[in-house]
């Protein structure tokens, strides 16, 4: 969950103490791209256990998926 944390403070700048996680939720995701398939990419057919993540700077409220072990991470909707 600290990379997620790490990943919204390298795209928006906010520092990681500023960040809380509001919700996490273990998932069992449909596939290798935790059901967030881009258009032209493959994905492994096979359930991912990990986890959805929210995460909140108090203003702004950012969802994350990720695998179990935290190294596929994708935010749910583009970041701004």
């Amino acid at each position: 969950m600290q990379t997620v944390l790490e990943e919204i403070t390298q795209k928006t700048g906010i520092p990681a103490n500023s960040l809380q996680i509001e919700q996490t939720q273990a998932q069992t995701w449909s596939d290798g791209c935790l059901g967030l398939a881009q258009p032209d990419e493959f994905c492994t057919q096979a359930l991912v256990s990990g986890w959805r993540i929210v995460v909140s700077d108090g203003e702004q409220t950012w969802v994350y998926r990720t695998d179990r072990a935290g190294q596929n991470i994708r935010p749910e909707t583009p970041n701004p």
